[in-house]
């Protein structure tokens, strides 16, 4: 199968597109274990805040933590370590301001402005609707 894919990779003249060897997938199955793996430890150590009732915070968390992931599976020149040691930091500093923010309540309107209604009573309201524009 590694030959056919080199084969049409020399043919149309583009190499490593399709197939480089079983070395980098090998790296990537194994990075992604270990990734996923901590990453459930980390998240059941930090508690359901990290994956529930997201806020602005959270949610710039979770991609932020998404793309760490995913650099840490498939950039070779990214170990699991330093992936995993980003991802950590990451959730201690989601801690850090979700405290802030539990104890000044400032933080939290700057933070995470509070909801605002659109649709009431089988209506949209259109003040409130120009306001989020």
């Amino acid at each position: 199968m590694s030959d056919f894919l080199i084969t049409i990779q020399t043919e149309i003249g583009i190499p490593k597109l399709l197939f480089d060897s079983w070395t980098p997938i090998i790296r990537i199955i194994f990075s992604t274990i270990i990734t996923f793996i901590l990453l459930m430890a980390s998240l059941r150590i930090f508690g359901n805040r990290s994956v529930s009732n997201m806020s602005i915070q959270d949610m710039i968390t979770s991609f932020t933590i998404g793309s760490t992931i995913s650099s840490t599976m498939i950039l070779k020149d990214v170990t699991i370590v330093n992936g995993f040691s980003a991802i950590i930091v990451l959730l201690f500093l989601q801690f850090f301001v979700s405290k802030i923010i539990s104890k000044w309540s400032f933080f939290s309107k700057f933070i995470n402005p509070p909801p605002k209604v659109l649709f009431l009573e089988g209506d949209f309201l259109e003040s409130s609707m120009k306001k989020v524009e």
